[in-house]
């Protein structure tokens, strides 16, 4: 059975939902794409779009987000996974510097199908000019997301390339973990 149908089923019951609900069940059932986002860059500004893979109908996510602040709009897209957007918004960090401290953090994951964000706590290894972070997450494993934070060995111009751990956020315990490279 599609998941989407699935999904319908929840709220048919207490049991239904309690069934749903559980992840190897929902592991079980075939995912298609129903589309994907993508940005564009025109005349200095970057610019989201949604292709309807399906065809079918007109997108089911509007690629402006506007669910999202408005401080939360400007945005580039560094990852996605298993319909999870990792965003870094432009207007909070440029060059190294803070242009903006009072508006969040640099870092945010967004779910367009559910319209639910989260902003990331900032930490050291972000305000490299070009971190390495990625998004991790499977629903099928857990309904929780990670993100996984490069480390870098302390460089003035971020030349190097020396690893020396990892910052993995979890968004069950809301909070990041440094792991120490070998």
């Amino acid at each position: 059975m599609p998941y989407r149908s699935l999904c319908r089923f929840k709220c048919v019951s207490r049991s239904w939902l309690a069934l749903c609900s559980v992840p190897c069940v929902r592991g079980r059932c075939p995912q298609t794409l129903s589309g994907f986002f993508f940005r564009t860059y025109k005349a200095h500004q970057f610019y989201i779009h949604f292709v309807n893979a399906s065809g079918r109908c007109p997108p089911m996510e509007d690629p402006r987000l506007f669910f999202l602040p408005t401080s939360h709009r400007n945005v580039y897209f560094v990852d996605s996974c298993n319909g999870l957007l990792l965003c870094d918004r432009q207007n909070v960090v440029s060059d190294g510097q803070n242009l903006n401290p009072a508006v969040g953090s640099r870092y945010f994951v967004c779910n367009p199908a559910t319209q639910n964000w989260i902003d990331l706590p900032n930490v050291e290894p972000m305000e490299r000019l070009y971190p390495t972070i990625r998004l991790g997450f499977d629903p099928a494993v857990s309904s929780h997301f990670r993100v996984f934070l490069v480390v870098h060995v302390p460089d003035d111009f971020d030349l190097k390339d020396e690893v020396m751990g990892l910052q993995i956020y979890s968004a069950e315990t809301r909070g990041w973990a440094y792991t120490q490279s070998e």
